[in-house]
């Protein structure tokens, strides 16, 4: 049975993987983003109590939208592929587009959590990423 499930999660996550046009740098960068911005901003509710919870804990209800909206930068990387796909098909320009800009969004995300918790940043973070998503836009 455990063999099974096994096998039934390395499925699905290969198809999710295709999906989202193949495990590379890329896509490596964008999840490890994803999950530091959702690991900043638990740490940020926690020390800053910015919630809006009654018992001052974390609160589900945002933390549920978080995670739709990452599902939806996913969507975008999926969309980003598909269109590579039908426009030129030897090339991945769409989607690293759409990955670039999401990448410097989550990194701009993080520093802002990091910031908030009194830790100070370097401006020059700042500028590099703000033109990695204006490369993204353009």
């Amino acid at each position: 049975m455990e063999d099974k499930f096994k096998y039934l999660v390395c499925l699905i996550s290969s198809v999710i993987v295709n999906f989202l046009g193949g495990w590379d740098a890329w896509l490596a960068a964008l999840i490890t983003v994803i999950i530091l911005d959702i690991l900043t901003g638990i740490i940020k509710a926690i020390l800053m109590r910015s919630n809006k919870s009654e018992s001052g804990g974390l609160s589900s209800s945002s933390m549920f939208r978080g995670g739709i909206k990452k599902l939806f930068i996913l969507f975008m990387v999926a969309l980003g592929t598909v269109l590579d796909s039908i426009i030129s098909p030897d090339n991945v320009f769409i989607r690293i587009m759409v990955v670039s800009y999401y990448i410097a969004n989550e990194s701009l995300s993080i520093l802002e959590n990091v910031g908030a918790c009194g830790v100070p940043l370097p401006k020059v973070l700042y500028k590099i990423l703000d033109s990695l998503k204006e490369n993204g836009n353009g």
